[in-house]
């Protein structure tokens, strides 16, 4: 492809070809030229009618350092690498990628998101709510129930954050319910003590515990907590 700049400083310095025949403006400002054949190829946006025009380009909801990332998925030269991405940035990224079809794009980051969060570490759990937030509007169940497992953790207050009520219900029913299936199964009271005796964060101890006993894990799914507060909100239960 020609890689003649177009008007260097109007247009993001990496998508600027002159025979790019797609204009595209960031929230930001800046501009992208794409070739519209790499759209139709890679994304499900492209109607016949998309802007080449600099004066009236095709304006996306997304500010440029998302398009950047996004775009690299349209042409297959340099792989993205989005396990280097901040959290913020690999969720704006696979937003937009399910906004445009963006096949290669979602299945990169969400691929990443799992890989990335679904274990048991520690340090993710102050970041948790952000990937359940999103996962559970995009990824599947099976996916969504072991990013979930780390919602044992935080507090309410942490979840609260995320101002998002359909969240906080559900991490409240999957947190009781938790409860439940550990006290019907173990039927033992002193599992909650340590070896000294003293109670112990029973949340911290079903997160361990099932930490070392994955048979345990699908006892109870966030997928259908979520599902039934949806439910209730939706005055269908």
């Amino acid at each position: 492809m020609d890689s003649a700049v177009v008007r260097p400083g109007r247009f993001h310095s990496s998508y600027c070809s002159a025979d790019a025949d797609v204009v595209i403006k960031a929230s930001d400002g800046l501009l992208f030229r794409i070739h519209r054949l790499n759209l139709q190829a890679n994304s499900g946006f492209a109607p016949p009618d998309v802007s080449t025009s600099v004066e009236d380009p095709a304006c996306f909801d997304e500010p440029a350092e998302v398009l950047e990332l996004l775009f690299k998925y349209l042409y297959h030269t340099e792989s993205p690498f989005p396990e280097s991405w901040p959290l913020e940035l690999q969720i704006s990224v696979g937003c937009a990628a399910h906004k445009y079809q963006m096949g290669f794009a979602i299945q990169s980051v969400e691929n990443t998101l799992y890989n990335m969060y679904s274990g048991f570490v520690v340090e993710h759990v102050q970041c948790v709510g952000e990937v359940v937030v999103y996962a559970a509007d995009y990824m599947e169940d099976e996916l969504l129930d072991d990013l979930a497992l780390n919602l044992l953790l935080p507090s309410y207050s942490t979840i609260k954050r995320y101002d998002n009520p359909t969240l906080c219900f559900a991490y409240l029913l999957y947190r009781n319910n938790w409860v439940d299936a550990f006290k019907n199964k173990r039927k033992a009271e002193y599992l909650w003590r340590d070896q000294d005796g003293d109670v112990q964060n029973i949340y911290l101890y079903m997160w361990s515990w099932l930490r070392q006993n994955p048979s345990d894990r699908r006892d109870v799914r966030f997928s259908e907590c979520l599902r039934e507060v949806r439910a209730m909100q939706n005055g269908t239960m």
